[in-house]
């Protein structure tokens, strides 16, 4: 399955193919399954807090960030910022997982010699778009599936004018990790969000708002907060289900 290089604008294709490619990183160390996204080959590279698949897709590297497998952890996660990289504050704990596993990757992609897209989900996501921020790799394209937010408005802002390449942040509905780590800690998001309403609201997948207004986004990040707020005072986090990316594959296929 080749991915479409020749638009700088959201592809539910392209979509598609990343969204495949991050559920395949989630199998076990040695496991691969190449036929579902096409690859011509496949590497895995992992250290302790990073786990990232290399695809050769034919015209172009595919590079996927893998999730945490524990997503409720996204919730409490309160790290500290990674100062002063490129002039912003990133999470240090999404940093220092790049960077345990970048050179391996770098060599990795240097070897194919090709077009870079980077994608992940969950935790990945946050990964993938730190990739994208300290590369020099010739990249085409980021897709990102439930991303929690990476560093200040400052890294929103550089990511923003700097990138070269498109982001796309796909966000489903009521997921709440994308709200974290929190506005009050100086989180913001960057790239262009993709979000996919809740379908009670009118809504059938894939019908999706590209970079939704600020009237709308106070709507549904008002309900989304709204609702995320009862589940953490009953203790019972059940939006947590529009998370896995099992979940997105099945919105995006709808």
């Amino acid at each position: 399955m080749l991915f479409d290089l020749t638009t700088q604008k959201f592809s539910l294709a392209n979509a598609r193919l990343c969204a495949q490619a991050s559920k395949d990183t989630y199998l076990p160390l040695g496991e691969f399954n190449r036929e579902a996204i096409g690859a011509i080959s496949q590497q895995k590279i992992n250290s302790d807090t990073a786990h990232v698949t290399v695809s050769d897709l034919g015209n172009c590297t595919l590079v996927t960030w893998r999730g945490t497998k524990e997503p409720i952890d996204w919730l409490t996660d309160l790290n500290a910022l990674y100062e002063n990289i490129k002039g912003c504050s990133i999470h240090k704990g999404i940093y220092d997982s790049v960077a345990s596993v970048i050179e391996q990757v770098n060599a990795a992609v240097r070897d194919l010699g090709k077009p870079v897209v980077i994608d992940g989900h969950s935790l990945g996501g946050g990964q993938a778009m730190v990739n994208g921020y300290r590369s020099t790799w010739d990249i085409r394209a980021v897709y990102t599936f439930g991303q929690p937010r990476v560093g200040d408005p400052n890294f929103a802002r550089l990511y923003d004018q700097t990138s070269k390449f498109p982001t796309f942040r796909v966000t489903n509905a009521t997921d709440p990790v994308p709200w974290v780590p929190w506005l009050l800690g100086r989180y913001r998001h960057a790239g262009k969000e993709i979000f996919m309403p809740e379908p009670e609201f009118g809504f059938v997948a894939p019908d999706f708002l590209t970079a939704p207004s600020m009237v709308r986004k106070v709507f549904d990040d008002g309900l989304e907060l709204w609702r995320l707020w009862r589940d953490i005072k009953s203790g019972n986090f059940a939006h947590l289900c529009q998370h896995p990316i099992e979940r997105y594959i099945e919105r995006l296929a709808a």
